[in-house]
């Protein structure tokens, strides 16, 4: 058994992230203000363990510097983070975002045109 809050509050503390760095809790359908989330993560227990996904596979937290998705593999489920970086090159030479190798990054994509 696993509390959401806990879980939560460690994948936070992971990427050193506070909770007022979070803008936005919920999914493209609703917002949760953060203390409603908080309360509510706080009395979630749940078995993270392999079986049925319990915690809403589409919940999203974003943050100033990432956004946190809900990952799951055959029912274990987690938090996982993407940070934001928009320190990449700008590049205007850019002729397709596709490619015929497959599995490839935006950045490898562009360096097999290049």
């Amino acid at each position: 058994m696993i509390n959401l809050y806990d879980e939560t509050a460690q994948a936070l503390e992971k990427h050193h992230i506070k909770w007022n760095d979070i803008k936005y809790i919920g999914s493209k359908d609703i917002k949760i203000p953060i203390g409603i989330f908080i309360k509510l993560a706080k009395q979630t227990f749940y078995e993270d363990d392999f079986g049925i996904q319990f915690i809403p596979k589409d919940l999203v937290m974003v943050a100033k510097k990432g956004i946190f998705i809900r990952e799951e593999y055959d029912g274990s489920e987690w938090w996982d983070y993407i940070p934001f970086n928009y320190h990449g090159k700008t590049v205007t030479d850019l002729h397709t975002l596709a490619n015929s190798d497959g599995w490839k990054t935006l950045k490898g994509t562009y360096n097999t045109q290049t």
